[in-house]
Protein backbone atom coordinates (compact mmCIF):
# COMPACT_ATOMS: atom_id res chain seq x y z
CA UNK A 1 0.00 0.00 0.00
CA UNK A 2 1.27 3.15 -1.13
CA UNK A 3 3.65 4.96 2.03
CA UNK A 4 1.38 8.24 1.87
CA UNK A 5 -1.94 6.73 2.21
CA UNK A 6 -2.41 7.50 5.69
CA UNK A 7 -2.15 11.20 4.66
CA UNK A 8 -4.66 11.17 1.49
CA UNK A 9 -7.20 9.04 3.80
CA UNK A 10 -6.42 11.89 6.37
CA UNK A 11 -7.16 14.71 3.61
CA UNK A 12 -10.42 13.46 2.35
CA UNK A 13 -11.61 13.13 5.59
CA UNK A 14 -12.01 9.10 5.43
CA UNK A 15 -12.61 6.50 8.83
CA UNK A 16 -9.49 4.38 10.00
CA UNK A 17 -8.26 1.59 7.72
CA UNK A 18 -6.07 -0.81 8.47
CA UNK A 19 -3.46 -2.14 5.97
CA UNK A 20 -4.81 -5.30 5.43
CA UNK A 21 -7.31 -3.29 3.74
CA UNK A 22 -7.46 -3.67 -0.15
CA UNK A 23 -8.02 -0.72 -2.86
CA UNK A 24 -11.31 -1.87 -3.66
CA UNK A 25 -11.75 -2.26 0.15
CA UNK A 26 -11.25 1.02 0.48
CA UNK A 27 -12.98 2.60 -2.58
CA UNK A 28 -16.14 0.17 -1.62
CA UNK A 29 -16.07 2.19 1.86
CA UNK A 30 -16.04 6.08 0.42
CA UNK A 31 -18.05 8.64 2.03
CA UNK A 32 -19.20 10.60 -0.72
CA UNK A 33 -21.24 13.24 1.60
CA UNK A 34 -17.74 14.36 2.18
CA UNK A 35 -17.14 15.47 -1.35
CA UNK A 36 -19.06 19.14 -1.20
CA UNK A 37 -17.74 21.03 -3.77
CA UNK A 38 -16.82 20.29 -7.45
CA UNK A 39 -13.09 21.03 -6.24
CA UNK A 40 -13.36 18.36 -4.04
CA UNK A 41 -14.91 15.97 -6.18
CA UNK A 42 -12.01 16.61 -8.68
CA UNK A 43 -9.72 15.69 -6.33
CA UNK A 44 -11.12 12.01 -6.38
CA UNK A 45 -9.13 11.49 -9.23
CA UNK A 46 -5.63 12.24 -6.97
CA UNK A 47 -7.13 9.76 -4.56
CA UNK A 48 -7.80 6.76 -6.88
CA UNK A 49 -4.32 7.39 -8.62
CA UNK A 50 -2.53 7.14 -4.99
CA UNK A 51 -4.72 3.92 -4.03
CA UNK A 52 -4.13 2.08 -7.56
CA UNK A 53 -0.70 2.53 -6.84
CA UNK A 54 0.16 5.17 -9.50
CA UNK A 55 -1.06 2.94 -12.24
CA UNK A 56 -2.62 4.68 -14.88
CA UNK A 57 -6.21 3.92 -15.84
CA UNK A 58 -7.16 3.21 -19.57
CA UNK A 59 -9.75 5.85 -20.42
CA UNK A 60 -12.58 3.53 -20.36
CA UNK A 61 -11.91 2.19 -16.83
CA UNK A 62 -11.50 5.58 -15.46
CA UNK A 63 -15.30 6.49 -16.54
CA UNK A 64 -16.23 3.30 -15.39
CA UNK A 65 -14.74 3.64 -12.01
CA UNK A 66 -15.69 7.60 -12.05
CA UNK A 67 -19.44 6.43 -12.54
CA UNK A 68 -19.52 4.49 -9.86
CA UNK A 69 -18.17 7.24 -7.43
CA UNK A 70 -20.86 9.38 -9.18
CA UNK A 71 -23.85 6.79 -8.72
CA UNK A 72 -22.97 6.52 -4.99
CA UNK A 73 -23.66 10.08 -4.63
CA UNK A 74 -26.78 9.90 -6.95
CA UNK A 75 -27.96 7.15 -4.77
CA UNK A 76 -27.10 9.18 -1.22
CA UNK A 77 -29.12 11.67 -2.59
CA UNK A 78 -31.88 9.52 -3.96
CA UNK A 79 -31.77 8.30 -0.84
CA UNK A 80 -32.68 10.82 1.02
CA UNK A 81 -35.68 12.11 -0.47
CA UNK A 82 -37.19 8.70 -0.68
CA UNK A 83 -36.97 9.11 3.57
CA UNK A 84 -39.28 11.89 3.08
CA UNK A 85 -41.98 9.32 2.42
CA UNK A 86 -41.40 7.95 5.90
CA UNK A 87 -44.48 8.49 8.25
CA UNK A 88 -42.55 9.96 11.03
CA UNK A 89 -40.77 12.43 8.06
CA UNK A 90 -41.20 15.98 8.74
CA UNK A 91 -39.91 16.66 5.58
CA UNK A 92 -41.71 16.77 2.21
CA UNK A 93 -40.26 15.13 -0.67
CA UNK A 94 -39.17 16.56 -3.78
CA UNK A 95 -40.98 14.64 -6.64
CA UNK A 96 -38.93 16.52 -9.13
CA UNK A 97 -36.09 15.44 -8.09
CA UNK A 98 -36.87 11.84 -7.83
CA UNK A 99 -37.77 11.60 -11.40
CA UNK A 100 -35.09 13.09 -12.66
CA UNK A 101 -32.58 11.31 -10.63
CA UNK A 102 -34.63 8.36 -12.32
CA UNK A 103 -34.54 9.39 -15.43
CA UNK A 104 -30.65 9.59 -15.48
CA UNK A 105 -30.48 6.29 -14.52
CA UNK A 106 -32.36 5.14 -17.51
CA UNK A 107 -30.52 7.27 -19.88
CA UNK A 108 -26.72 6.74 -18.62
CA UNK A 109 -26.26 4.02 -16.60
CA UNK A 110 -28.78 1.48 -17.96
CA UNK A 111 -27.86 2.88 -21.88
CA UNK A 112 -24.02 3.23 -21.39
CA UNK A 113 -22.68 2.37 -17.94
CA UNK A 114 -24.08 -1.47 -17.68
CA UNK A 115 -23.32 -2.10 -21.79
CA UNK A 116 -19.90 -1.30 -21.56
CA UNK A 117 -19.50 -3.41 -18.52
CA UNK A 118 -21.47 -6.11 -20.11
CA UNK A 119 -18.69 -6.18 -23.05
CA UNK A 120 -15.60 -5.82 -20.24
CA UNK A 121 -17.28 -8.85 -17.77
CA UNK A 122 -17.74 -11.18 -20.90
CA UNK A 123 -13.84 -10.75 -22.17
CA UNK A 124 -13.03 -11.84 -18.29
CA UNK A 125 -15.15 -15.27 -18.67
CA UNK A 126 -13.48 -16.05 -21.79
CA UNK A 127 -10.17 -15.76 -19.41
CA UNK A 128 -12.27 -17.75 -16.67
CA UNK A 129 -11.00 -15.69 -14.04
CA UNK A 130 -11.93 -16.79 -10.92
CA UNK A 131 -15.03 -15.04 -10.03
CA UNK A 132 -16.97 -16.24 -13.37
CA UNK A 133 -20.04 -17.06 -11.50
CA UNK A 134 -20.18 -13.71 -9.78
CA UNK A 135 -19.67 -12.70 -13.24
CA UNK A 136 -22.58 -14.17 -14.64
CA UNK A 137 -24.74 -13.16 -12.01
CA UNK A 138 -23.84 -9.37 -11.79
CA UNK A 139 -24.76 -9.59 -15.92
CA UNK A 140 -27.91 -10.79 -14.57
CA UNK A 141 -28.51 -7.82 -12.55
CA UNK A 142 -27.98 -5.59 -14.54
CA UNK A 143 -30.88 -6.79 -16.69
CA UNK A 144 -32.54 -6.58 -13.38
CA UNK A 145 -31.46 -3.18 -12.25
CA UNK A 146 -33.29 -2.04 -15.95
CA UNK A 147 -36.39 -3.56 -14.68
CA UNK A 148 -36.41 -2.44 -11.69
CA UNK A 149 -35.23 1.12 -12.71
CA UNK A 150 -38.48 1.27 -15.18
CA UNK A 151 -40.77 -0.21 -12.30
CA UNK A 152 -39.92 2.46 -9.83
CA UNK A 153 -40.11 5.20 -12.79
CA UNK A 154 -43.34 4.10 -13.56
CA UNK A 155 -44.46 3.94 -9.95
CA UNK A 156 -43.28 7.49 -9.31
CA UNK A 157 -44.84 8.84 -12.62
CA UNK A 158 -48.03 7.94 -11.33
CA UNK A 159 -48.00 10.03 -8.03
CA UNK A 160 -46.93 12.79 -10.56
CA UNK A 161 -49.72 12.05 -12.73
CA UNK A 162 -52.10 11.70 -8.90
CA UNK A 163 -52.89 8.85 -9.13
CA UNK A 164 -53.16 7.20 -5.55
CA UNK A 165 -50.42 5.25 -4.66
CA UNK A 166 -49.89 4.62 -0.93
CA UNK A 167 -46.78 6.19 0.53
CA UNK A 168 -45.63 2.90 2.16
CA UNK A 169 -45.63 1.22 -1.24
CA UNK A 170 -43.47 4.02 -2.34
CA UNK A 171 -41.06 3.89 0.14
CA UNK A 172 -40.39 -0.14 0.21
CA UNK A 173 -40.30 -0.37 -3.56
CA UNK A 174 -37.58 2.64 -3.77
CA UNK A 175 -35.56 1.18 -0.92
CA UNK A 176 -35.55 -1.91 -2.16
CA UNK A 177 -34.64 -0.09 -5.52
CA UNK A 178 -31.20 1.51 -4.01
CA UNK A 179 -30.16 -1.28 -2.12
CA UNK A 180 -30.24 -3.37 -5.08
CA UNK A 181 -28.03 -0.38 -7.04
CA UNK A 182 -25.69 -0.08 -3.53
CA UNK A 183 -25.14 -4.09 -3.38
CA UNK A 184 -24.60 -4.64 -7.02
CA UNK A 185 -21.94 -1.16 -7.28
CA UNK A 186 -20.47 -2.55 -4.17
CA UNK A 187 -19.85 -6.22 -5.48
CA UNK A 188 -18.10 -4.80 -8.67
CA UNK A 189 -15.74 -2.91 -7.23
CA UNK A 190 -15.00 -5.51 -4.53
CA UNK A 191 -14.36 -8.53 -6.63
CA UNK A 192 -14.58 -7.69 -10.58
CA UNK A 193 -13.23 -4.05 -11.32
CA UNK A 194 -9.31 -4.91 -9.53
CA UNK A 195 -9.49 -7.40 -12.62
CA UNK A 196 -8.87 -4.66 -15.22
CA UNK A 197 -5.88 -3.86 -14.18
CA UNK A 198 -4.72 -7.69 -13.88
CA UNK A 199 -6.42 -8.88 -16.88
CA UNK A 200 -5.99 -6.21 -19.56
CA UNK A 201 -2.82 -5.61 -21.28
CA UNK A 202 -2.72 -1.93 -23.46
CA UNK A 203 -3.14 -4.53 -26.86
CA UNK A 204 -6.72 -5.70 -24.84
CA UNK A 205 -7.87 -2.24 -24.33
CA UNK A 206 -7.39 -1.28 -27.42
CA UNK A 207 -9.62 -4.12 -28.53
CA UNK A 208 -11.80 -3.20 -26.16
CA UNK A 209 -12.01 0.44 -27.84
CA UNK A 210 -13.57 -0.91 -30.87
CA UNK A 211 -16.40 -2.21 -28.90
CA UNK A 212 -16.80 0.43 -26.57
CA UNK A 213 -17.77 4.21 -27.55
CA UNK A 214 -17.05 6.74 -24.61
CA UNK A 215 -20.67 8.88 -24.07
CA UNK A 216 -20.27 12.09 -22.04
CA UNK A 217 -22.65 11.60 -18.59
CA UNK A 218 -25.37 13.78 -18.95
CA UNK A 219 -25.68 15.09 -15.57
CA UNK A 220 -21.73 15.15 -14.12
CA UNK A 221 -19.83 16.32 -17.29
CA UNK A 222 -19.15 19.70 -17.49
CA UNK A 223 -20.27 19.64 -21.06
CA UNK A 224 -23.51 18.00 -21.39
CA UNK A 225 -24.85 18.39 -17.55
CA UNK A 226 -27.59 21.05 -18.53
CA UNK A 227 -30.53 18.78 -18.91
CA UNK A 228 -29.85 17.23 -15.15
CA UNK A 229 -28.65 21.09 -14.26
CA UNK A 230 -31.59 21.30 -11.25
CA UNK A 231 -30.56 17.72 -9.99
CA UNK A 232 -26.91 18.68 -10.24
CA UNK A 233 -27.02 21.55 -8.40
CA UNK A 234 -29.20 19.27 -5.42
CA UNK A 235 -26.86 17.13 -5.18
CA UNK A 236 -24.04 19.78 -4.95
CA UNK A 237 -26.29 21.31 -2.47
CA UNK A 238 -27.45 18.20 -0.48
CA UNK A 239 -23.76 17.30 -0.03
CA UNK A 240 -22.78 20.69 1.38
CA UNK A 241 -25.73 20.79 3.86
CA UNK A 242 -24.33 17.43 5.24
CA UNK A 243 -20.79 18.85 5.97
CA UNK A 244 -21.86 21.23 7.90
Amino acid sequence: MHRYLAYYLSFFNLRKFSQQDSVSDIYCMFDTSQYNCEHNHANVELLMSVLLGGVVMHKIQHQLHTDHYHLQRLLNCLSHEIGCYDFDSKQVPDLDIILSALDYLRTYPDKWHHPSEDIIFNRLLNRKVKVSKLIKQLQIEHEKIILETKKINELFNSVADDCIVSADELLTGAKKFIELQKQHLNKENEFIYPLMNTEFSEKDWREIEKEIKLQDDPLFSNRSKKEFDQLYRYILDMEESRST
